[in-house]
């Protein structure tokens, strides 16, 4: 299902969670360039845990508005699937706290292949080594981060 750059709002979230129980073959998401805002991409991350499917290929919800407290709903998103290919969750207002709660969080056998994390809030990446974050990052969660255009990181 793709979704994406309309002018959805934090209520339409409750749509999408329709939506996506009456998909029983859904593998990929992407409603990015919304304002879905913490509520509406609660929504969405409550419906895809309900899923019950053991991998699903790309999760785009970028540039939808959202912060820190939609991470616990993320990670029981994550948790609830073996692997996912692609996360994107750029643009929004993720900061360090949250990073950190979902590399503690993760459960050790779910792998990301790909985490896009760019222009969000976060401040602890100019104060590591990009190499030594990337194998920290790795070795908790075990996933490639992508870093495109945070704060000079390519």
């Amino acid at each position: 299902i793709s979704l994406s750059s309309n002018i959805f709002g934090h209520d339409s979230g409750k749509y999408f969670e329709y939506l996506i129980s009456k998909a029983n073959n859904l593998n990929e998401l992407h409603v990015e360039n919304n304002c879905l805002g913490d509520k509406g991409i609660v929504y969405i991350l409550k419906a895809l845990s309900k899923m019950r499917k053991r991998s699903f290929h790309k999760l785009n919800l970028s540039k939808n508005c959202f912060g820190d407290v939609v991470i616990p709903y993320l990670v029981e998103f994550l948790n609830s699937i073996n692997e996912i290919s692609y996360l994107n969750i750029s643009g929004n207002s993720i900061y360090d706290e949250g990073l950190l709660t979902l590399m503690k969080n993760i459960k050790k056998t779910t792998k990301i292949n790909e985490l896009h994390m760019s222009n969000c809030q976060l401040t602890i990446f100019p104060m590591m080594n990009e190499d030594i974050l990337i194998k920290k990052l790795k070795y908790v969660i075990g996933f490639s981060l992508i870093l495109k255009n945070h704060r000079g990181i390519d």
